[in-house]
């Protein structure tokens, strides 16, 4: 099931821009302000406290706030190599895709997705699907760029479906991961690394909505409806 949500969420994305064109492009900005509002909501709201629940007596919580920011730094440089495509940004000016935007986009899908490997019982399910729908809905408004950036390039249809699969497969891979032993068993610590990450990416977001330093009041209400949901989500999620 969860295979299933991470790869369709990206299908959605695509399908926006294979159907609807530059039509989805005037209202991507809200699109993309509205998914960093929920992202940053659940974070706050959900996944980091959680993080920091039922901590064993001899576990540091200054450790898990290490991680957070490790997660944070981490997605800076990750950001070097992508070009900033995981909070919309758009480099079209090359006639071809760079290489590097590619690796850092699939690190960063890959690394995301690790935590919802764990199956263990000591990892709360609600948690888990806030998770998921959080990279879910951030994962939309990145396959429309990522498919957006890939035409204007002039690259075929066909090659542009093979590296969105190629994308698609990454979270799922970083789930397969995040159950492994090795990973498993860090799952607290790989959970604070992915706030940090959601963190940068949410904020960067909601900074670039605001052009000259003023939000427009449609981008007010995307941020506001997009935190308006999280609420729903969370209170939905943990009865």
């Amino acid at each position: 099931m969860k295979f299933l949500v991470l790869i369709a969420s990206i299908l959605v994305g695509a399908a926006a821009v294979f159907l609807f064109g530059q039509r989805i492009d005037r209202r991507f900005k809200h699109l993309n302000t509205f998914a960093g509002a929920y992202l940053l909501g659940l974070t706050c709201l959900a996944l980091l406290p959680e993080v920091f629940s039922n901590i064993p007596a001899e576990f540091n919580p200054a450790r898990i706030g290490a991680f957070v920011l490790a997660g944070f730094i981490l997605q800076v440089i990750l950001e070097f190599v992508s070009e900033g495509i995981e909070h919309g940004h758009t480099h079209a000016e090359e006639k071809h895709l760079p290489t590097g935007l590619l690796i850092g986009l699939f690190l960063h899908s890959f690394l995301e997705a690790t935590p919802l490997g764990n199956e263990s019982g000591t990892v709360a399910t609600d948690s888990q699907t806030v998770l998921l729908l959080g990279i879910s809905v951030h994962n939309i408004p990145v396959s429309i760029v990522l498919t957006s950036l890939c035409l204007q390039c002039g690259i075929a249809r066909s090659k542009t479906l093979l590296i969105l699969l190629a994308f698609a497969a990454m979270a799922p891979i970083g789930v397969l991961a995040g159950g492994i032993q090795s990973f498993a068993s860090h799952h607290r610590e790989l959970q604070a690394l992915v706030i940090g990450i959601f963190m940068h990416v949410a904020t960067t977001i909601l900074f670039e909505s605001g052009e000259g330093h003023h939000y427009q009041r449609s981008k007010i209400t995307a941020i506001i409806v997009g935190l308006g949901l999280a609420v729903g989500t969370v209170l939905l999620t943990h009865h």
